[in-house]
């Protein structure tokens, strides 16, 4: 909806609301990757640092879209809520969901253990409903083809030049199992002339509360700072 709804007037609003004496740099992981990405290609001249961190403009060569899809319009109602546990795992760090949920951390105890991954899978389906998957899905697709587009036009008109992207970091998980991060941070760095780009090594895709992720590292490397 943040692509969709994107338009020169709201742009326009913005500007004149925040000075520009003012920097702007945004960050993102994974769909907020791709909408951070998506409004400095649609305004460039109100970006001026981007941090892209797993993104998911490489949606469409994931599993995700055609697992996602068939779990929230197929699986019955009972399994979807008991799924979530079961697959945190692939996503980051033990743990990373604690956040999100009311319960403690899952106890050590093996006896204790059946219940409370139960209890976690009904709050994580709670959270997102299959309606809700659904729509986070058709988000990815339609945000990913825009991003896709507006790079394809620039590289046909001879390449992109897009100020920000000299202070544009790309940082991919080595072992992000949802994306294929690592490949897709070479691919974008070709289309985003003077982008830095950085894999980190360990963390998986939901990676921005892992300490092996040190971002104002990263953001400094790209020269980010230099805004300052």
């Amino acid at each position: 909806r943040a692509l969709r709804k994107w338009s020169p007037s709201r742009s326009r609003r913005c500007a004149h609301t925040e000075p520009r004496d003012k920097k702007t740099v945004l960050v993102g992981e994974s769909l907020g990757a791709l909408v951070c990405l998506g409004a400095a290609l649609a305004e460039p001249d109100l970006v001026d640092g981007l941090t892209l961190i797993n993104p998911a403009t490489s949606i469409g060569e994931s599993w995700i879209s055609p697992v996602g899809g068939l779990i929230a319009n197929a699986l019955p109602e009972s399994l979807y809520r008991s799924l979530p546990s079961l697959a945190t795992p692939i996503f980051g760090a033990m743990g990373w969901f604690e956040a999100l949920t009311e319960r403690a951390p899952l106890p050590t105890s093996a006896a204790a253990l059946p219940g409370a991954a139960l209890e976690l899978s009904r709050q994580l389906a709670e959270l997102l409903p299959p309606a809700t998957l659904k729509h986070r899905l058709s988000m990815l697709s339609d945000g990913s083809a825009r991003v896709a587009s507006r790079l394809a036009a620039a590289k046909s008109a001879g390449g992109g030049s897009w100020p920000w992207a000299r202070r544009c970091a790309l940082v991919a998980a080595s072992n992000d199992l949802v994306l294929p991060s690592a490949r897709e941070t070479l691919r974008l760095q070709a289309l985003l002339p003077g982008s830095t780009r950085s894999v980190v090594e360990g963390p998986g895709h939901v990676c921005l509360d892992d300490e092996r992720v040190n971002l104002l590292q990263l953001m400094s490397a790209a020269s980010i700072f230099e805004l300052a």
